[in-house]
Formats: structure tokens, C-alpha cells, sequence
């Protein structure tokens, strides 16, 4: 198909009066907002859904990071793969060490940068008021493109978004939409090259230089400039905030810096015995004498537990009290993260590693365990590159996973060019409505029974409307399910397998349409597959078949018969589970991105199979890899957990937002056909 610069004409035709409102960044900034709590007991229209010209920057904007990659790289030969694999992995850990001091410098001198205190409802409905310093604030900066990335990708984990930014107390700028409309006037329309204003990049750096006095945070474009092996940083102390550590490499030639799997380095001060009774006047830190990614999540750990707030990482992703289901809505975030706080400290001993602590707490009720199991094995793939940062905010998820996830399907997109396609208003319009219905199906309660798997055009304008958390959270609550879905980017392959065709094949009987018109040998077979009566395309007559056939080949999204077009199944958030049940599945029907692997030996968390066969038996015997937390007890406290074939996961998620649904075992996973 002809290249075609017809989304210019798009973004550049339209009414300049009326175009910026076609951007939920531009109406978040400069209209008024209802401040008033949503009532979880009527339906609503969404009021979010992305616009054409939101999906086109979008797709500018995935540009601008594959050419910001390449200048990444721009000195290194196709055959240095793995140097640039490692290179490119670096980088990304300094984008986000980046990214956390952004925030960090704006929960410390923004106006009105933190939440408040109060209960999660408090300040939930407080960081849902617009404060016009605040707003103006952000608005009047840009922040450079790999903390941007950065930004993006986090955004796209919707509820570990909303987790960490409360409990860290940065809700206000959670609800700052990424600001598509000013991305837009950023990024060259034919080199899509980032290319700020003066102006912006200053107020950028104004705020970082409020916050560190390292004057090497001060640079604003470190795409050209990033040097693997010079990088150094320094480990801060969670709890007493002391310096742990010498400079220390982001990357070395033993592969024992910041960005990897061995990093090991001399505590400063480091004593040759432990203390096993720790008085609460001693820091844990001071047992001890060598940094490492187990050391550095047990210290967090322990630490996290002895403060007891804020909450422990995952509370208010599994357990909320606001953004969960309405009948859940009396649970206590803070009354379990407190009891699983208190079991910590009881199994914590200076000498066991992490998974023996874990492993080590009282199991003296199935569903208590499970609730414990659910938080704390988090922990074993964090990946705290913000224990560089001092006093910055605390943030444990592996967000190098998270952006290279969502790589995938950023290569994918740019490799179809669909940005220059002559029909991009046409599909992007097809694509709109397909969108509109996968959200129904997302969100209406008696189609919640399976995973739904969207396609790349489809997954392409969810991901856009993630973009503003504040208007995804509040369509979502709106809705006919009112609470939020999750966007899970760690599932299964062969789960993801399996759901893709389910989800066509409701959407076919829902809507009377096609789900995929990709014509690739995978889709094609589950087309097949899954149509509601084989045997009914036998006695159909030639002239309907060709009535059909001709409907698909003039639809705007179809792209040729061999080709993995835009309706092709989106597996960027596929993972490899270890379990058996798993890998037997694996061994078996084995999925057609199987041989797209990551090389695991780079990275502090790999980022498809972030778990490691030494903890499975944190995730039960199945395909899933989260639970599905029901409360059933006017406590507070979430004591049923329901398998994910009772409850179900629309699009990975549940009531808790998480993948699907844990059995009510030690596990927390669920077996799944």
C-alpha cells in the first residue's frame, strides 16, 4: 500500500478552535471538571473514549520512541545484538530513574503536588479536584521524551499506577493526563524527531534542579549522550535515608551494576556479624554488607512492614476500597496491609532470604495466607531502581518490564506503518467503534465470565484511553460494572491463546461482525475454530460466501490475505508461566510468538517470564499469575478468593483488577481451560 501523509491533513484541517478538544489533556487543563463523587448506582455514557486524532499522535508518539531508540544506537552494527540489547536495557533503567525523580522533585515543589492525608477514599475524591496552580504547573513544562516513555508505559498499568501514586502521595499528578495535544506540536510530522520549545525544556529542568543537587540530572536530551559503562549512581536507604553505597555502574563488564540480574556491591560500613534481634531503634540496614536485588527487596520489605505506612505495594492495586466493586467498597486497605505487616515482622529473620520469609509465615487460615501471598510475592520481582534516588518516592514495580512489554507492540505498529496508511481516518473510524463495543463487553457485568483479548487496532485505542487515568478511571466506574479494569500486561501465552478466540467468537454473536479480518494463518484458524457452526458455511450459498468475502476485503482495516494487519491479536502482555500445568500447555500447542523470546540474561527481571521457577509455589499449578479478591465479610477484611472460571476476568481483570482469579489455595493462581 502507497505511504500517505494524510494524517497531517487530519490533525492540521481541523477546526483550530474546536480541535483541542478532541484531546482529553486539553479538557482536563483548560475545562472545568465535576469534583463531585460518581454514583456507583447509575449507568453512564463514557465521556473519555479517545478521539481520531488522539489515536493518530498516539501514533506519532510510538514513532518518536522507535527514532529515539535508534539514536540510542545509532553507532552499533546489527550484529552487535546483544551489546545493543544490553545498551538499550540500560538506558531504559536510567529513563527510569529519570521518571522517578521527575515525580519525586513534583511531590516536593509542585503546588499542590501531594494528595494529602486521610483514607484512600479521602484522597481519592481530594486528587479528583482540579488545583489550577497545580495544573498550570505541569502544563507550563515538558518533560523529556524517555521519561515520557517511561510515563506512557507506567500509565498503561492502570491500577499499579493508581497504587504506587497514592501510597507515595502523588494522586494530583496521576490524574494529569499524558498530554497527547502538546506531544502533537513536540514531534516532527515527518522525522518525528521530539523537538521541545525553550520555555518548556527550562521549567522542566527548573523543577529538577529544585529537587537534586546532581548536576548530572540536569541534562534534558540523554538519547545522543548515554554512555553504557560511565553511568555510576548511588543506593539510598529506605528507612533511614543514609548513604549504602560507593558510585556504582548502571551496567559493568562483570554485569554487576544497577541494570543487572548480579549486581553486587560493598555496603558502605558494612559489619561482619548480624544483629537477629533488631531493636525498632536500629535501622535494618545495618545487617547488611552487600547490595544486591535480593538485599535491596528484603530491606524494602522489612522496612515497608515496620512503618506499616504508607500501605504496602499492591494494597490498593487488589484491595481497594474505591476502585474496586461497589459491594466491596466496606473492606479496610489499611486493616490488612497492617496484618500482613504484623506477619512479616514475626517471620523476618536477618539470615533468611526472601522467599524463606515469605514461605514462613503462619498459615493458619487458607484465605489469610492467600491475601498475604497475593502482596508479598510482588516482591520478589520488584526492582527498586528508586533506592537511587534520594528521598524520592518508592517505587518497586519493574517499570523496565513495563516499557519493553509494551515495546513489542510498539515495534509491531510501526512495522505495519499504519500512521501513513491513505485510509487512516477510515480505519481509525472502523477501529473507534470496534473499540467502543470491546469496552462494553469490558464492562458490562454478564459478559465478565472469561479473559478478553483485543486486537492491535483495538488494544491501540485502549491504550490511548488509558492515557488519562482520570478519564478512564471514571468512565469505567460509570459503567455498567462501575469499578476499574485493569490492563494486565503479564498473561500466559496459552491463556492468551485461548481467550483471543472466545473473544471473537462473542463479539461475532454480540455484534454480528467479524472480530479479526486478519488473514495470517494463526487468525484464520481461530476463525474457524470457534465460529458458531462450522458446518453452516457448507450450505450457504456461493453468492452470500462472495457477499462476505467482498465485505471483508472493502473493510478500511483489511490489510491483504497473508499479512498480520491491525486486526491481528495484540500479545505484547504474554508471558511465559513456569508452573507445570503451564509448560505443559507450552509443550504441547505452542503459540506462534513462542520463538520471539527475550534472552533472560541481561535483565534484573525478565520481562516475559518475570517468574522464576523457584516461585511457582506462590502461584499455584496453574496459567494465572493474580487473584480475584472477593470480601465477603463486613470487617474489611477480604477473606474469599473465587477461581477465575466462576468470576471471571474481562480483559484480565476482575474485581480486584487483577488477571484472573486465584483458587482459594496457598497458590493464589487458577488452573484455567
Amino acid at each position: 500500500m502507497e505511504r500517505s501523509n494524510k494524517f497531517i491533513d487530519i490533525l492540521s484541517n481541523s477546526n483550530p478552535h474546536t480541535t483541542p478538544l478532541d484531546f482529553s489533556s486539553y479538557r482536563y487543563i483548560n475545562t472545568p471538571l465535576d469534583p463531585l463523587p460518581i454514583d456507583t448506582k447509575t449507568v453512564q455514557p463514557p465521556q473519555f473514549i479517545p478521539t481520531i486524532n488522539e489515536a493518530i499522535v498516539h501514533l506519532k508518539l510510538l514513532k518518536a520512541f522507535q527514532v529515539m531508540k535508534n539514536k540510542v544506537l545509532i553507532d552499533y552494527e546489527t550484529d552487535e545484538e546483544e551489546y545493543c540489547e544490553k545498551r538499550w536495557q540500560s538506558f531504559i533503567t536510567l529513563a527510569v530513574r529519570r521518571f522517578i525523580i521527575f515525580v519525586s522533585a513534583i511531590r516536593v515543589n509542585a503546588p499542590g503536588g501531594q494528595s494529602g492525608p486521610g483514607t484512600e477514599s479521602q484522597i481519592f475524591n481530594n486528587a479528583n479536584i482540579k488545583q489550577d496552580s497545580f495544573v498550570k504547573f505541569m502544563n507550563d513544562l515538558m518533560p523529556p521524551l524517555d521519561v515520557i516513555m517511561v510515563w506512557h508505559s507506567f500509565l498503561l498499568n492502570p491500577k499499579t499506577f493508581y497504587d504506587t501514586c497514592l501510597r507515595t502521595n502523588v494522586l494530583r499528578f496521576a490524574n494529569f493526563p499524558l498530554p497527547l495535544y502538546k506531544l502533537n506540536q513536540f514531534i516532527d510530522n515527518y522525522t518525528f524527531e521530539f523537538n521541545v520549545n525553550p520555555t518548556p525544556q527550562e521549567n522542566y529542568l527548573n523543577l529538577i534542579k529544585s529537587f537534586t543537587n546532581d548536576e548530572r540530572d540536569y541534562q534534558y536530551d540523554i538519547a545522543t549522550k548515554f554512555s553504557l559503562y560511565k553511568q555510576t549512581v548511588r543506593f539510598y536507604c529506605p528507612g533511614c535515608t543514609k548513604v549504602l553505597t560507593d558510585w556504582v555502574r548502571i551496567s559493568d563488564e562483570n554485569q554487576m551494576g544497577l541494570a543487572d540480574r548480579n549486581l553486587s556491591v560493598r555496603k558502605l560500613r558494612s559489619r561482619s556479624f548480624v544483629v537477629e534481634e533488631l531493636p525498632p531503634s536500629k535501622c535494618p540496614c545495618i545487617n547488611i554488607s552487600m547490595i544486591t536485588h535480593e538485599s535491596l527487596r528484603i530491606l524494602h520489605l522489612i522496612i515497608d512492614a515496620r512503618r506499616k505506612y504508607p500501605l504496602l505495594p499492591g494494597t490498593f492495586k487488589y484491595f481497594s476500597s474505591v476502585i474496586c466493586n461497589p459491594k466491596y467498597s466496606a473492606r479496610s486497605p489499611t486493616t490488612l496491609s497492617e496484618d500482613i505487616c504484623l506477619a512479616v515482622q514475626k517471620s523476618y529473620s536477618a539470615t533468611k532470604d526472601l522467599t524463606t520469609i515469605i514461605n514462613d509465615i503462619p498459615k493458619e487460615y487458607a484465605n489469610e495466607t492467600t491475601r498475604r501471598r497475593v502482596i508479598l510475592r510482588n516482591y520478589l520481582q520488584f526492582n527498586y531502581i528508586s533506592a537511587t534516588v534520594e528521598n524520592g518516592i518508592e517505587v518497586g514495580e519493574d517499570l523496565v518490564g513495563c516499557v519493553l512489554r509494551q515495546e513489542r507492540f510498539l515495534e509491531k505498529i510501526n512495522k505495519m506503518d499504519w500512521l501513513h496508511s491513505p485510509l487512516i481516518h477510515e480505519s481509525l473510524s472502523e477501529s473507534l467503534i470496534r473499540y467502543k463495543r470491546f469496552f462494553l463487553m469490558l464492562t458490562a457485568d454478564r459478559y465478565r465470565l472469561n479473559i478478553l483479548v483485543p486486537t492491535l487496532d483495538i488494544d491501540l485505542l485502549w491504550h490511548t484511553h488509558q492515557l488519562s487515568m482520570y478519564g478512564y478511571f471514571r468512565d469505567c466506574r460509570t459503567s455498567p460494572c462501575h469499578y476499574v479494569i485493569d490492563h494486565d500486561d503479564k498473561i500466559d501465552e496459552n491463556r492468551l491463546d485461548d481467550a483471543f478466540a472466545r473473544t471473537a467468537r462473542r463479539y461475532r454473536q454480540l455484534f454480528k461482525d467479524n472480530y479479526s479480518i486478519c488473514y495470517c494463518q494463526y487468525c484464520t484458524n481461530y476463525r474457524t475454530k470457534y465460529a458458531n457452526n462450522g458446518l453452516l458455511t457448507l450450505f450457504q450459498t456461493k453468492k452470500k460466501l462472495e457477499t462476505k468475502e467482498n465485505a471483508i476485503r472493502n473493510n478500511p482495516l483489511f490489510d491483504g490475505e497473508k499479512q498480520g494487519g491491525v486486526t491481528h491479536i495484540s500479545v505484547h502482555n504474554s508471558i511465559q508461566m513456569p508452573t507445570k500445568k503451564a509448560t505443559k500447555r507450552r509443550q504441547k500447542n505452542p503459540v506462534p510468538w513462542e520463538n520471539n523470546r527475550i534472552d533472560g540474561g541481561h535483565y534484573v527481571v525478565v520481562p516475559d517470564a518475570p517468574i522464576t521457577t523457584d516461585h511457582c509455589q506462590f502461584y499455584g499449578t496453574g496459567l494465572c499469575n493474580s487473584v480475584n479478591a472477593q470480601c465477603v465479610s463486613d470487617s474489611g477484611k477480604c477473606c474469599s478468593f473465587a477461581s477465575c472460571t466462576s468470576f471471571g476476568g474481562s480483559a484480565c481483570v476482575t474485581d480486584s483488577g487483577s488477571a484472573c482469579g486465584g483458587d482459594g489455595g496457598d497458590g493464589g493462581g487458577c488452573g484455567g481451560d
